[in-house]
């Protein structure tokens, strides 16, 4: 996985830092290897990012890069899992307008978060291409 190389920091869920990608010897959150860390799952968030892009490559040649409005959605949610949900393996990168997982964690949060009026839309993409 890879970001802008200005992206040196994530986030976890209780807002302390982890260096990016590597957070200790031998747990690289770009290649979701987490075994150092003792942790099955993390979720993190990367931001606010220049740039709304994401590169997922395969060792094996191809890749999946993925591009959102950084000025709508100027963070990303990594979410790495390893087998601590029911065994599966899982690995997403969502952007997001805010450092939180779901509203109940929005207690002194300083994201930019876009609060819908009653009947209000909004629309807003994320593209995906097969490199």
């Amino acid at each position: 996985m890879e970001f802008a190389p200005s992206v040196r920091k994530i986030l976890d869920r209780r807002g302390r830092p982890w260096s990016w990608p590597r957070h200790r010897p031998g747990c690289d959150l770009s290649r979701a290897e987490l075994a150092a860390s003792g942790r099955l799952s993390y979720k993190g968030f990367l931001g606010p990012l220049a740039t709304g892009r994401a590169t997922l490559r395969d060792r094996r040649g191809p890749s999946l890069v993925l591009r959102w409005p950084v000025e709508v959605h100027p963070y990303a949610g990594i979410y790495i899992n390893r087998g601590e949900a029911y065994g599966h393996q899982q690995w997403a990168v969502e952007p997001t307008n805010a450092r939180v997982d779901g509203l109940a964690e929005l207690d002194g949060d300083k994201s930019p978060l876009h609060w819908l009026a009653p009947g209000e839309t909004r629309e807003w993409f994320v593209t995906a291409r097969v490199a």
